[in-house]
């Protein structure tokens, strides 16, 4: 299969095969002094959880409703048969309870950038430089969740960027308020999991200007690392781009069932880097007073590029099929800066079966004919509900760009974006009207989206290899629906782990 080394997430008990191993505590009203094996005899601080010997598979638990204000790191690994779980606990009947109970906040590690604007002092951030993590992964088989970081001058979490580590896995956090990104995969790891994460406010020093240096953060995603499955999460209010994959070395990622909204910059940005899977995800703008030129948050949805760097590569492989963008400047957009061409590397990619609705630009193409492997584009609908006519650009001649049967609201007859069988008129869908004044209180659901029964879309799409589903996984028939969503099958949600993998992660999640 295609995506083959997509990593599969497998939600079991892990069973103990390390007879070593111990399950550390640590609260607020602990002391340092004691073995840290109860509640009752709990450490203190994370200078005494940095400072111990862990051995392999040995487990660390915060109590909920308790904030440090220090960095995590977990330098000791895991196996895949005994994960090292970094997580929260609580008490119940006087027996410590493994888990994030609800009732109040999740363990909180906190840095010190408190105020945005705030330019940020060095010598005293926490973390000390935008590439380091509050809470770190050094090392393999390493398990983080139901905990929150906030407040960081940094990243929010992430497995770091030097040592080849893997396998590590973020579920179930938060981050919220961080100057630089809010949780990443940094580069040399590979087959690690992000997974239902909740992060907001990334980036924000890069609004003010603050960092000193050439790199540009991301919000989160995979960054020169490879093999991994990002799903599930919701990203919104950032500066930086949403989820990625990008940077050399990223490569075989899955981007899947995720939620971005309110993004400034690219929702989804897949930069030099290939065989991208980028499937049925929920892509949102910000309400604004009506025109794109404000700086709100209304950045890119479907990106793909090649950026000019040391040592960029060709971008090529990826799919992003069954998304769904509204309110955002682009829909795709598709770009290649002059050094990659210079350097004769190539861009490729297939877009099918998306839904974009109220986009000032359905589709952007600006690399030169000559550095385009294959783009195709084809059964999606681009929809605008507010601003009239369907707005495409393609920079060359396309030669190596295919539009095919394509839903347009209207589109001009000498568009580079025709092709002979296009559909254009208006549609109806089941959220009639709103989608220019989008606001966290009450987003978009999937369901949103689906077009009206008979509508001019039915039964109208072409089948292809590589569209075999829909937006909640129902299969698509010879007699496929244009868009996101397959009217004919029903909208049943269908949340199923990717097949034909090559490996298997086991977890306690």
């Amino acid at each position: 299969m295609r995506y083959a080394h997509v990593v599969a997430f497998i939600a079991a008990i892990a069973s103990s095969t390390n007879a070593l191993a111990e399950t550390y505590y640590v609260k607020q009203g602990g002391s340092d002094s004691a073995d840290g094996l109860s509640h009752a005899s709990a450490w203190k601080t994370l200078s005494k959880v940095k400072s111990h010997s862990f051995q392999t598979g040995d487990d660390v638990y915060f109590l909920a409703g308790d904030q440090w204000d220090d960095r995590l790191v977990i330098d000791w690994s895991g196996t895949n048969e005994n994960r090292v779980i970094i997580g929260s606990y609580h008490m119940s009947n006087g027996s410590e309870i493994v888990g994030y109970p609800g009732n109040t906040r999740k363990p909180t590690f906190s840095g010190t950038y408190k105020q945005l604007g705030d330019k940020i002092n060095t010598a005293t951030a926490i973390p000390s430089t935008q590439y380091e993590a509050l809470v770190e992964v050094k090392g393999n088989y390493v398990t983080v969740q139901d905990i929150r970081a906030i407040n960081s001058a940094g990243v929010g979490m992430s497995i770091t960027t030097k040592g080849g580590y893997h396998h590590a896995i973020f579920h179930n956090n938060e981050v919220d308020f961080t100057a630089g990104s809010s949780i990443t995969l940094q580069r040399k790891s590979y087959s690690n999991i992000m997974r239902k994460n909740r992060m907001r406010r990334c980036v924000l020093s890069w609004k003010d200007g603050q960092w000193n240096g050439p790199t540009w953060p991301v919000c989160s995603g995979a960054i020169g690392s490879k093999d991994n499955l990002i799903e599930e999460n919701f990203v919104s209010e950032s500066y930086g781009e949403g989820i990625v994959a990008f940077a050399v070395g990223s490569n075989g990622n899955t981007i899947r069932k995720n939620t971005i909204f309110a993004n400034r910059s690219a929702a989804i940005y897949v930069d030099n880097a290939s065989n991208t899977l980028v499937e049925s995800n929920l892509i949102l703008g910000e309400q604004h007073p009506g025109t794109y030129t404000t700086k709100e948050y209304n950045g890119g949805g479907l990106n793909l590029a090649v950026e000019e760097y040391v040592s960029n590569v060709s971008a090529t492989g990826n799919i992003f099929r069954n998304n769904l963008i509204a309110h955002v400047k682009n829909c795709i957009g598709i770009i290649m800066q002059q050094g990659a061409r210079d350097a004769g590397h190539q861009v490729g990619g297939k877009f099918l079966g998306n839904t974009c609705v109220n986009t000032q630009y359905n589709v952007r193409i600006f690399p030169e004919d000559k550095n385009i492997e294959s783009i195709e584009i084809a059964n999606n609908i681009f929809m605008n509900t507010a601003l009239g006519s369907n707005a495409c650009e393609v920079g060359g001649a396309g030669n190596n760009i295919k539009f095919n049967n394509n839903f347009w609201t209207d589109l001009p007859s000498n568009s580079k974006c025709k092709s002979s069988n296009d559909i254009t008129g208006q549609l109806t869908l089941k959220k009639a009207t709103g989608w220019d004044k989008l606001v966290i209180s009450q987003l978009p659901l999937p369901d949103d989206f689906t077009p009206a029964s008979g509508s001019s879309i039915a039964n109208k799409g072409i089948p292809h290899a590589d569209l075999q589903s829909d937006f909640f996984g129902m299969p698509r028939s010879t007699s496929t629906d244009i868009g996101a969503i397959n009217i004919s099958a029903g909208n049943i949600a269908i949340l199923s782990p990717p097949t034909g993998v090559s490996l298997s992660i086991i977890s306690p999640l």
